[in-house]
C-alpha cells in the first residue's frame, strides 16, 4: 500500500467525520473507505450510550449468522478475553489487535474460540472511539483466509484516525431532533437466559417495531440493545460489574425521541426466573448527562448548565454551587463556546430537550 494512497484516505475518512452526517451514514462512508487501506472481512461498528457504555447498534455489511449476537454480547459483557472493550477504555488503549495481545496461541481468547473460528476469521483488530471516561463508539474489524494477520502499520492508521472518528460519532448524537413517539407507556419483555423472548406486551411489540426501524444490522432475533442490557445484569449477577452498576441504556427512536431499557431479574411461584426488559420513554433528567456529554461539557459546567435550564440567575448558581460569581460567569462563556450560543435563552432553546423544573427555596 503506497504511502500516497494511504493518506488520501486518512485525509478523505478525516473529512467525512467532520461532514455532520448522522451516525449511520458517517458509519457506513467511513467503512467504504477504511477498507481500502485496512483491509477486512468482517465488521462490526457499533454506537454505545456514553453514560453506561453498553452497546446500542451495530452497523455491519454482511447479516450475522443467527447465534453470533448472543455470542459477542456474552463474551464482552461476562467472558473473560484479551481486549475487552471496557479493559482498552480503562487503560486509555483506543486501538489493539488480539493476535498481539494472545500471542501465538490464539485459541487463549474465548472470542476467537467462540466467534472468530466460527466465521472462519483469523485476527482481530479493535478500536474504542472515546474522550476521557465516555465512549462514543467501538469498531471490530475482522479477517482470515489468505489474509495476515494485522500489522502495526494498520494499527498506526487507524490509530491516527481514532479522534477524528471519536469527534464524528460524538457530533453526530446531536444532529436528530426530538419528536413525539407513537408508542405510549411503559413495556414489559420477558428473556430466558440465552436472550431468548418467552413473552412480550403489546406496547413492547410497538417498541421493538421502532428499535428494529433504526438498526442498520438486521441480525435474527431480538435487538443488540436489548442483548446488551440483559447481558450487563447477568454480568452483575455473576459480580463481574460493580454492584450499583444498574442494567441500563438509552437509545433513540426512528421518531427522534428517546427510549430507556433497563433489565431486572423476576421470579415466578415455582421459583423459575426470567430476565425482564422494560422499555420507557426516558424522562428530561434522564437525558441531560447525555446531552452534556455530547456537547464536551467539563462536570462543573454541567452543572452550571443544568442551573441554568433551571432558570437561576448568576446569583442563585453562585449559591448554589458554592462558587463565586465571577467564577460562574467564566463557566457560562466556556459553555457558550461548546454549545455554539450567545446567551442564556438561546442555551436553554438549544438544550430544550433535557430542561428540567427544579424547585426554588
Amino acid at each position: 500500500m503506497g504511502q500516497i494512497f494511504a493518506g488520501a484516505a486518512i485525509a478523505e475518512i478525516t473529512r467525512l467525520c467532520h461532514s455532520g452526517y448522522d451516525s449511520q451514514t458517517l458509519r457506513q462512508k467511513i467503512l467504504q473507505r477504511l477498507a481500502t487501506i485496512v483491509p477486512f472481512e468482517y465488521v462490526y461498528f457499533s454506537i454505545t450510550d456514553p453514560g453506561t457504555q453498553l452497546i446500542i447498534d451495530s452497523v455491519m455489511p454482511e447479516q450475522p449468522p443467527s447465534w453470533m449476537m448472543s455470542v459477542f454480547v456474552n463474551n464482552e459483557y461476562l467472558d473473560d478475553d484479551f481486549n475487552k472493550f471496557s479493559e482498552m477504555m480503562r487503560l486509555r488503549q483506543p486501538v489493539a489487535i488480539l493476535s498481539e495481545a494472545a500471542g501465538s496461541d490464539l485459541s487463549q481468547s474465548a472470542r476467537y474460540r467462540n466467534m472468530l473460528l466460527p466465521l472462519n476469521m483469523r485476527d482481530e483488530l479493535r478500536a474504542v472511539f472515546a474522550t476521557e471516561d465516555t465512549c462514543w463508539g467501538t469498531l471490530c474489524l475482522h479477517r482470515g483466509g489468505s489474509l495476515a494477520a494485522y500489522q502495526s502499520e494498520e494499527f498506526a492508521i487507524l490509530s491516527r484516525l481514532t479522534p477524528h472518528i471519536t469527534a464524528g460519532l460524538r457530533k453526530a448524537f446531536l444532529l436528530e431532533k426530538a419528536v413525539s413517539d407513537k408508542p405510549n407507556g411503559p413495556a414489559l419483555l420477558l428473556l430466558d437466559d440465552e436472550y431468548n423472548l418467552v413473552s412480550l406486551s403489546p406496547v413492547a411489540a410497538q417498541w421493538l417495531e421502532e428499535i428494529a426501524a433504526t438498526q442498520q444490522a438486521k441480525a435474527p432475533g431480538l435487538p443488540l440493545c436489548v442483548r446488551s442490557v440483559a447481558a450487563q445484569l447477568r454480568a452483575l449477577e455473576l459480580g463481574k460489574l460493580p454492584a450499583d452498576r444498574t442494567p441500563s441504556l438509552r437509545l433513540r427512536t426512528r421518531a427522534g425521541g428517546w427510549l430507556k431499557l433497563h433489565a431486572s431479574r423476576l421470579l415466578n411461584h415455582t421459583g423459575n426466573s426470567s430476565i425482564v426488559v422494560i422499555l420507557e420513554k426516558a424522562l428530561p433528567d434522564e437525558l441531560f448527562s447525555l446531552i452534556a456529554h455530547a456537547h464536551g461539557l467539563t462536570r462543573r459546567e454541567a452543572e452550571v448548565t443544568q442551573c441554568v435550564l433551571w432558570g437561576l440567575s448568576t446569583e442563585e448558581i453562585a449559591r448554589h454551587l458554592h462558587l463565586s460569581q465571577y467564577t460562574v460567569q467564566d463557566h457560562l462563556k466556556a459553555i457558550f463556546n461548546k454549545v455554539d450560543v450567545n446567551s442564556r435563552r438561546e442555551l436553554t432553546a438549544r438544550l430544550s430537550a433535557t430542561q428540567m423544573q427544579h424547585p426554588r427555596g
